[in-house]
């Protein structure tokens, strides 16, 4: 069954006055956190869940919407009002009934039943940035319910002497588990999950000095923060890379410029991360053999390029060699010039002193 809708004249009396719940519908109603996995490490993303339970007889037949526009599951839900210091959340997509989370109506992840239960489940992503402790608020639930319905002419069934009632549950402290100091990887930037990569080259034959661009996706589930990206191997001698990667979403661009003719492949690329799965997780590195590639040379019988960093820094040392040289003649000349003042003063002091002896 539907819920029902109150009349006009219930909404208002229910502004004013507070009226107690039955025990029987306060019994109803149940709200928890949940998390998935139940420890998580730093950095892992997990499940951060909501439970609420219900009488699934009492859910179908007594509640009663709470606002104009209509919801499948009409409950208000207080969660997470505010973001938590220490705690990043993200959505994930439902397909749930509607109700209203945090001030916006929310599909719920999952809506299950058993035994004349029912649980809802709002789903959020969680990721704890360090091992300080955070604590979730106590979860509100707020409804309104009836025992009875009447048919209105107008509003059709409404129901009879509505109450609100609101459950409170517990609050959380969670905590996430350090990442093992044991064998990890001296460039592991961050990157905590199961990660695959995959790479590309544009263009696949080009000359020597030709600049390419390698792109490397990363596949697989979990948390690749800012700074943590895959890293390049073998580029020198046969490439040179012109600054760091382009980054979008979860796919890395090098520019390279190509140095060697007949080089075979581009370079490789690895990620090291943590896996948490699994007892104690552990760390890993993935990598990827580079795609092959066709170079020729630009020049006939010319195999090799100069990269342009050893190009630029030779066009650039002749100049600082006379910024060099100007700045120390200049000196020299300002050395001289004060010595020769002090010199002449000296002689016309004593030049002086002599006269007046005379």
């Amino acid at each position: 069954m539907a819920p029902r809708s109150i009349p006009t004249s219930a909404a208002l009396l229910l502004a004013a006055i507070q009226t107690c719940m039955p025990l029987g519908a306060q019994e109803a109603v149940s709200a928890r956190w949940e998390l998935s996995p139940e420890a998580p490490y730093v950095g892992q993303t997990f499940e951060l869940r909501l439970s609420i339970g219900l009488d699934g007889a009492w859910s179908d037949r007594a509640l009663v919407q709470l606002y104009s526009r209509e919801l499948d599951l009409p409950l208000q839900v207080d969660a997470l009002p505010a973001p938590l210091p220490g705690l990043a959340v993200g959505p994930i997509d439902g397909a749930g009934p509607t109700l209203v989370v945090d001030g916006e109506v929310t599909r719920a992840q999952r809506d299950t039943r058993a035994d004349g239960q029912r649980v809802v489940a709002i789903a959020r992503r969680g990721v704890l940035e360090s091992t300080a402790p955070v604590l979730l608020p106590a979860p509100f639930v707020r409804f309104v319910a009836a025992s009875s319905f009447r048919d209105d002419p107008v509003q059709g069934e409404v129901a009879v002497a509505p109450v609100e009632g609101s459950v409170l549950g517990e609050p959380l402290q969670i905590t996430a588990r350090p990442l093992p100091e044991e064998e990890r990887p001296l460039d592991f930037a961050g990157a905590v999950g199961s990660f695959t990569l995959t790479s590309s080259v544009t263009p696949r034959a080009f000359e020597t000095g030709a600049v390419i661009e390698l792109t490397i996706e990363v596949g697989g589930d979990g948390r690749l923060p800012e700074g943590a990206a895959p890293e390049l191997e073998g580029v020198a001698p046969d490439f040179e890379a012109l600054g760091p990667a382009r980054r979008a979403d979860r796919a890395f661009t090098f520019s390279l410029r190509s140095l060697r003719a007949g080089v075979e492949r581009a370079p490789r690329a690895r990620l090291s991360s943590f896996d948490p799965t699994g007892e104690g997780g552990s760390w890993e590195q993935v990598s990827v053999e580079g795609p092959p590639v066709a170079v020729r040379a630009a020049d006939p019988g010319v195999t090799t390029v100069e990269p342009l960093d050893a190009t630029a820094a030779n066009e650039t040392r002749p100049s600082l060699t006379w910024t060099i040289l100007t700045i120390g003649a200049v000196a020299t000349l300002a050395l001289v010039s004060a010595l020769r003042r002090i010199t002449y003063r000296a002689a016309v002091r004593a030049e002086g002193r002599i006269e007046e002896d005379a």
